[in-house]
């Protein structure tokens, strides 16, 4: 659990807090966090702690700053000597760094005080008579000066309010810590730990976490704090004058049940706030799940650029300041300063992004303190439209793939506002439901002339979730926006035949499916000319995992199944 973007500004710290919830059969591990990007090599082993029934929390608090803009690969590598090879590596996420310029609304709020650290213990044990103490510590980073942190501490038979006037530790960090008893008479109860930072008049309230108590010989409860997986596209494209859907996944992992879940998205022209109940995946497992529309008027599409200028100056050092005009517009905004030192006779600014929903000629100029250069024209900016489709929307997956061609999807790219000289490479992505995104089949170039680009193929193997699929397109090694499809509704695995009699043979398969389905066996003697045994059977929708066998029939060299979607239709 991460924020998959981080904002900084020029002389401040912004800090990343990395939470992970691990369930180990095979006991306590320690976890190894590493964070790989422009300037930044992070890499730290947690113990961690035991949350109850297996599971074991990790956290980490990492700094970044302006020399960390861009983009950074995140991975946890769990370390324990009964795995194969010691250990094991979990899928590879990314997060961004992005820097506010000065001014914007966004370095306000990095102004505010942020919790770096919150030291305590999730579960604490009591013997008889004894009284055991729960030690809090908190760490501050509060760039604006010293304040009091106030502990609220609440549950069923405790409350505890405390403030502390912290230790200054220097370069704006302050160090909180608290006592708090427990004993016997706490066990078996849940509690909320609550921290609100007093600065001056403001109050900043940061994030709830909680704790039990439990007796020391007795059984140790099970995983009580939330924890969630939050899945949604960083960069969401919109084609000018159109709408595209951001989805938004949330899985939560919470053992006393499914609650209401709040999300609110706030932006330029944009305030959405629901609130909703999720569905059971499995285990104490829920999914939260949104579609939000956005239009051209939230639109801020961005381009990498690269600029450079030959200097010319008798001056033996200097600082230039490169200022960008966006198309339509007469406004010059300062961006990056490169510093010249009387050698570097060109100087480049590389990886500059314009951010526009215009399309047209941009202009730029050079700036120093003796004298600024005249406007020049460029780049023109000409955004690209791209579209997605997926044949069959409604989607049979076979448990374990077999080759034939039943039960593939098509996926079509198209691209338009396009040149006939321009032929970038496409590369498939796609997300099963409830999963991870994974390129699949192979890489293929855009030919204007030839127009759309089509893979056809069966990319989800060994699924077990239903639901909506997701898939993208990566240009040019640029991710598009997020595509919908396609609906998983039927899945068939087991597929086996067994001798009944002389010359006689039943053939069979597991079925499971949201919808009702008709089903006959299919049967082939070159895998080309497909005949049915005229035998339809029924499968009702949500019957769960469900065996069908056709009986009495021939030896057949190749068989399959016709599965038909009654969606509109009942089950007989």
């Amino acid at each position: 659990d991460y924020d998959p973007l981080v904002y900084v500004r020029e002389g401040s710290k912004t800090y990343q807090k990395v939470r992970a919830q691990v369930e180990s059969p095979i006991g306590q591990g320690d976890l190894r966090l590493r964070i790989d990007g422009p300037e930044m090599q992070f890499e730290e082993t947690s113990p961690g702690i035991l949350m109850g029934d297996k599971r074991y929390s990790y956290s980490w608090s990492v700094p970044f700053g302006s020399e960390n803009v861009g983009n950074h690969s995140v991975s946890l590598y769990l370390i324990h000597p009964d795995l194969k090879s010691g250990g094991y590596a979990f899928p590879e996420g990314e997060m961004g760094v992005i820097l506010v310029p000065p001014g914007d609304t966004e370095e306000t709020q990095l102004e505010e005080p942020q919790l770096v650290e919150l030291n305590y213990g999730p579960l604490v044990l009591v013997e008889d008579d004894q009284i055991s103490q729960q030690a809090i510590q908190a760490k501050v980073y509060s760039p604006m000066g010293q304040g009091a942190l106030q502990l609220n501490l609440s549950g069923p038979d405790k409350l505890v309010v405390e403030e502390s006037q912290g230790e200054d530790l220097g370069e704006g960090f302050h160090q909180y810590q608290w006592s708090i008893p427990f004993d016997r008479s706490n066990a078996g109860k849940i509690y909320k730990i609550s921290l609100t930072y007093h600065l001056g008049r403001e109050r900043y309230s940061f994030e709830d976490r909680l704790m039990t108590v439990a007796l020391k010989d007795g059984q140790i409860p099970d995983i009580w704090e939330p924890s969630m997986i939050l899945e949604y596209d960083r960069t969401l494209n919109v084609p000018q004058g159109g709408q595209t859907d951001q989805t938004i996944r949330a899985t939560v992992n919470y053992s006393l049940g499914m609650g209401q879940l709040n999300l609110n998205i706030s932006g330029p022209g944009m305030q959405f706030v629901d609130s909703k109940a999720g569905r059971l995946q499995n285990g104490q497992r829920y999914l939260y799940d949104w579609s939000i529309p956005f239009t051209s008027s939230h639109v801020g599409n961005s381009y990498s650029i690269a600029y450079c200028v030959d200097i010319e100056t008798d001056l033996q050092e200097a600082d230039i300041q490169l200022a960008i005009s966006m198309p339509n517009s007469q406004t010059f905004t300062p961006g990056n300063i490169v510093h010249y030192n009387g050698s570097n006779n060109t100087l480049c600014w590389p990886e500059i992004t314009i951010d526009t929903n215009q399309g047209g000629n941009a202009s730029y100029k050079f700036m120093s303190h003796a004298n600024n250069s005249m406007a020049y024209i460029g780049p023109t900016i000409e955004p690209i439209n791209v579209s997605g489709s997926v044949e069959p929307y409604l989607g049979v997956v076979q448990g374990s793939q077999i080759d034939d061609d039943f039960y593939s999807f098509t996926y079509t790219a198209r691209i338009t506002n396009i040149s006939e000289n321009q032929m970038p490479w496409i590369e498939l992505m796609v997300r099963p439901p409830n999963s991870s995104w994974r390129t699949v089949g192979e890489k293929r170039q855009y030919d204007p002339v030839e127009g759309d680009v089509s893979w056809t193929m069966k990319p989800f193997e060994n699924e077990s979730y239903f639901g909506d699929a997701e898939f993208k397109f990566k240009i040019d090694g640029l991710e598009t926006q997020t595509f919908r499809g396609p609906e998983i509704v039927a899945i068939y695995d087991g597929v086996s035949w067994i001798k009944s009699g002389t010359s006689i043979y039943s053939y069979r398969a597991w079925f499971n499916s949201t919808e009702n389905l008709t089903i006959d066996l299919l049967y082939s003697e070159d895998a080309q000319r497909w005949s049915p045994a005229n035998m339809p059977q029924y499968y009702k929708a949500n019957s769960g995992r469900t065996i069908k066998t056709w009986p009495n029939q021939k030896a057949h060299k190749y068989f399959e199944f016709d599965i038909n979607i009654n969606r509109d239709g009942e089950a007989k």
